[in-house]
């Protein structure tokens, strides 16, 4: 006889019943226990394992859902189908891999490639590496959990069969992972690391039973296994996704080691907490963070991605239910505490055992399991797609890496002995002002960083140590006071009382204030603005390799590798291969704190020197002693013991800065002495017509992956199907970028909206759709990341076609205007109030860009948008354009700064033109095709501004602004700051 049962075959749904399902309502009305079972008896449905009636009435609803055509959908197959296309593009990315590795990095020469590696650790072996994992293409979710948590109950119920065994007593002791496979059975990997053993399944006997010697800790010999592979037919088809049944982290460091490569691999990660005894639910979560906060094992490049953890509270209906809202918030504040990124949407509140006696009486789900398989198709592919972007991003930077690399060759390759001297000592010389400069830089930056932090820690300090928390953390009744007569048990026992009350206590100050989750927000947001300066100068290092500095003594154009419309990419002081602050976008892939107070330590250590703690005295008044104990441990607790708790929230963000200084920059700098080394010395060792062949290889490899990446797996929040881009009305146009209002299509019958993106002819021209495939998803980041009014707010992704290719759009609040359309030809001096009003929003955008580390990358009046009157920057970059791109395009107005400038100063410039035009309503320079180009450049160096005689003069205040902007070095124009505080000056002076 088979013992076996499928929860997917229900006996009682063997017998046929002809009757037409009840309603909704009509279930609902039944209120009599007999009634119900009357009712579950004339349908067939099985109900012996049921003892209350409100779950036999539920069972009668989902089994009458089930028949009125309302079908639940299979858990397996539900991830199957998401899996699929993700497969298809795994395969895509695979080919890519394997192109680059054989027909390109295995053509290089030696000393490239070793240099390469500086900056791209072992390189060569590392893309290998990565081709194979996509190769394996396997496709993981990690089940883990607390003890008796029900972890294999659930993973059962995903599988749709009862395989894994359980116990009340027992946990998981060995690796479990569930295959897919067409035959029933069992491989176990010895713990000596002896060969596989095959085990078969055979119906005679229970499945679990069969399994269970090998992988629960009561068997004798289930220690022998390090790894039980379970096959048995899923229902996946051809996919690779399998099941991961973790044992306890931390218990074996082996198995740990084992779990933390599935973790690293997974593309789910399911966590199951008892909820009857929610007080534990940190105890493996904790210290599953603490490995992946401090793990050297585990490659950067595979963490897990937070938002695609789920936690399963189970067994939730053993909650009583006058405390249910109670419990969900001290556990969601517990797992918030180790897993600071968690959003609601991420916790599930499930019981398992209900759902799965629901599945064998009559193969339907619960209400709680649905809400959870809805969670899982809604959060598995948030992995999915970071696995994507993973190997999508760290192939676009090593090709970037490489075509610089390669065009600096073939540049030197081309210069005359005097160009390439002077290439090279520029070069030298810039290295030497970073290294100089860096470690100042990097030091304020640390000052600056634990300012905030004691800031933090201060005002948690005096929260603690208020009359009132003191007071409220000192009352202890009888009944809380730990008993025994053994007194350095009892020591024990008080201070981790006292600990748990302060950690609750810090937790609810956290939940009322976000202190610790606006620290961290702050300090991210300051990291990285402050490395965008650093990663700017670095940037233009890199550029002096292969495009020479502009300076007024030098007209010629550089020299361009053959068909430069198809290979040159980085041309135009665009370069985004530096990757410095790739590290602080998205969310950080480590554990971001694992806050369980780790001071508890230093806080027994104070009670150590409590000598007249006596037995006797703590039974003659414990409320008394605990208070007087409590009040010693608030009231003198040490200095850096906050300090380190607070730090421990901040773990991932002070251990990015420190990747960034350590790591991350003296791995570039020592990369850039490296290639100018080689420059210098005139190793052309390299062909040109090999190094030629490998950048239009590398190029082309690069534009097929940025152009599968925006076709099959970026994400877009609006369909593009949504909007009419045949109309389009263009606002702006800069060298790359155009900003354009669309018809958007709507039940109303159709509403204008904006989008940024690429300009349409662009398209046609390889390297500057190449270039802004590079850009578009940094950027989209930037203007996500800058709140201001005065700075255009993206609304959504989409995407549109333009000569077959899908091109990625950022459609953003509408604008209707244009500062030019307002100014030019209508002069407005004779409102010198409403100019002011402008130039003050213009001055105010600006300088909270630039305070981002953020520059516009070409601030003209056609780029500054309006919507009714407020003014909208547009084109955000943490690069400005360089005269190359206005020498190149000829755009229409000259608003660059001719002298080499950082790129905040050259939009300082910008500023101080557009108020000239502002106030005389007409462009102040113009260029057109007809021009000579070398009178183009010559202007561009030459060009000064100056008032205009027998018009009306503007204020001093506006004057001093707009002359500063133009007329002054570099150094002395100012900051958009100050030029904002001047002209809401002059702005109030007006109105008043």
């Amino acid at each position: 006889m088979d013992d076996n049962v499928s929860m997917e075959m229900a006996p009682g749904n063997s017998q046929e019943c002809n009757l037409p399902p009840l309603t909704e309502e009509e279930v609902q009305s039944i209120d009599d226990g007999y009634d119900v079972m009357e009712k579950l008896d004339q349908y067939g449905i099985q109900y012996e394992d049921l003892e209350s009636v409100e779950d036999m009435k539920l069972l009668l609803s989902l089994v009458m859902k089930k028949r009125r055509g309302e079908v639940q959908s299979n858990a397996m197959e539900m991830m199957t189908s998401m899996v699929h296309d993700h497969a298809g593009n795994m395969e895509c990315l695979e080919k890519q891999y394997e192109e680059t590795l054989y027909k390109l990095v295995n053509t290089l020469d030696k000393r490239t490639i070793d240099r390469l590696s500086g900056v791209v650790k072992n390189m060569k072996e590392n893309l290998k590496l990565k081709m194979d994992k996509l190769k394996s293409g396997g496709c993981p979710i990690l089940v883990a959990g607390e003890t008796a948590s029900g972890k294999s109950t659930v993973l059962n119920l995903l599988m749709g069969e009862e395989l894994l065994p359980y116990s009340i007593l027992h946990s998981t002791a060995t690796l479990c992972v569930v295959k897919n496979s067409d035959r029933k059975y069992i491989l176990v990997h010895p713990e000596d690391g002896s060969k596989p053993v095959e085990i078969p399944l055979t119906p005679d006997r229970r499945y679990t039973d069969q399994i269970r010697p090998y992988v629960e800790a009561k068997s004798h010999d289930s220690m022998k296994y390090k790894l039980v592979e379970i096959f048995w037919p899923l229902s996946l088809g051809e996919s690779n996704v399998y099941l991961v049944d973790s044992p306890g982290i931390g218990e074996d460091i082996e198995l740990t080691e084992m779990v933390f490569k599935y973790l690293s691999e997974a593309f789910a990660f399911i966590y199951v907490i008892n909820s009857s005894v929610a007080g534990g639910v940190q105890k493996r979560l904790k210290t599953l963070l603490e490995r992946l906060s401090t793990s050297d094992s585990v490659d950067p490049f595979e963490k897990f991605h937070p938002e695609s953890a789920i936690f399963v509270f189970n067994k939730w209906d053993l909650v009583p239910s006058d405390e249910v809202n109670d419990v969900k918030d001290v556990t969601f504040r517990r797992i918030a505490r180790c897993w600071p990124q968690l959003q609601e949407s991420q916790i599930f509140y499930l019981s398992a055992e209900k759902a799965k006696t629901f599945m064998k009486l009559a193969n339907v789900e619960t209400p709680d399991f649905i809400e959870f398989l809805k969670g899982v198709k809604s959060l598995v592919p948030k992995g999915l797609q970071a696995k994507i972007e993973r190997y999508h991003g760290w192939l676009d930077y090593l090709l970037q890496r490489i075509i610089g690399d390669l065009e600096a060759q073939w540049k030197s390759a081309q210069d005359t002995p005097e160009e390439r001297k002077a290439t090279t000592d520029n070069i030298h010389k810039r290295i030497q002002d970073v290294e100089r400069t860096s470690g100042e830089f990097l030091r304020l930056l640390d000052r600056s960083m634990y300012d905030q932090l004691d800031t933090v820690v201060n005002d948690l300090k005096k929260h603690l140590q208020d009359e009132n928390t003191v007071t409220k953390l000192s009352e202890w009744t009888e009944g809380e006071c730990p008993g025994g007569t053994d007194i350095a048990v009892i020591k024990v026992k008080i201070d981790e009382k006292i600990f748990n009350r302060i950690t609750q206590e810090i937790d609810e100050w956290e939940t009322k204030n976000k202190r610790f989750y606006d620290t961290r927000v702050n300090l991210k947001a300051m990291v990285r603005a402050q490395f965008n300066i650093l990663e700017s100068e670095l940037q233009e290092i890199e550029q002096l390799f292969y495009t020479p500095e502009t300076s007024s003594s030098n007209t010629n154009t550089a020299p361009i590798p053959p068909e430069k419309s198809v290979v040159k990419v980085f041309s135009t002081g665009e370069k985004v291969a530096i990757g410095i602050t790739s590290i602080l976008w998205g969310p950080l892939l480590v554990a971001a704190g694992v806050c369980s107070m780790p001071v508890v330590a230093t806080i027994k250590v104070v009670g150590a020197v409590d000598e007249y703690l006596a037995l006797q005295s703590y039974q003659h008044n414990k409320s008394e002693y605990m208070r007087e104990r409590t009040e010693k441990v608030i009231l003198e607790m040490p200095a850096n013991v906050l300090d380190r708790y607070v730090e421990s929230y901040l773990t991932a963000i002070i251990t990015a800065m420190c990747t960034l200084r350590d790591l991350t920059i003296p791995s570039i700098i020592e990369y850039d002495k490296n290639l100018l080394a080689r420059i210098r010395t005139k190793d052309h060792s390299v062909s040109i017509p090999t190094l030629t062949t490998s950048i239009k290889k590398c190029s082309s490899i690069l534009m097929e992956l940025n152009k599968f990446y925006f076709k099959s797996v970026f994400s877009y929040e609006m369909d593009a199907n949504s909007v009419d881009w045949s109309k389009e009305i263009v606002l702006n146009k800069g060298s790359l970028m155009q900003t354009a209002m669309y018809e958007r299509r709507d039940k109303s019958g159709g509403t204008q909206c904006t989008a940024f993106g690429i300009r349409s002819e662009s398209v046609l021209l390889p390297d500057k759709l190449q270039q802004y495939l590079l850009l578009y998803t940094k950027e989209l980041a930037i203007l996500r990341s800058l709140d201001h009014e005065n700075v255009l707010t993206v609304l959504h992704t989409s995407c549109r076609q333009l000569s077959g290719v899908a091109v990625p759009m950022i459609v953003t609040t509408s604008v209707d205007s244009t500062l030019k359309d307002i100014v030019i030809a209508n002069p407005m001096n004779e409102q010198p109030a409403v100019l002011a009003d402008y130039a003050t929003q213009i001055a105010g955008g600006l300088a909270h860009v630039h305070e981002k580390g953020y520059v516009c990358r070409e601030l003209t009046l056609q780029s500054i948008l309006l919507n009714e009157d407020v003014v909208k920057l547009s084109d955000i970059s943490d690069r400005v354009v360089d005269i190359n791109m206005i020498y190149r395009y000829n755009t229409d107005a000259v608003y660059y700064a001719a002298e080499k400038c950082s790129p905040d100063k050259a939009n300082i410039y910008s500023f101080g033109i557009i108020m000239w035009e502002m106030w005389y309503g007409t462009c102040a320079f113009r260029i057109t095709k007809d021009r000579p180009k070398q009178e183009i450049r010559s202007s561009l160096r030459n060009h000064k501004m100056m008032l205009r005689d027998g018009e009306r003069k503007p204020s001093y205040l506006w004057t001093q602004v707009m002359t500063r902007s133009y007329d002054k070095d570099a150094g002395e124009r100012g900051t958009a700051r100050e030029h904002c505080d001047k002209l809401l000056r002059l702005k109030t002076e007006l109105l008043g």
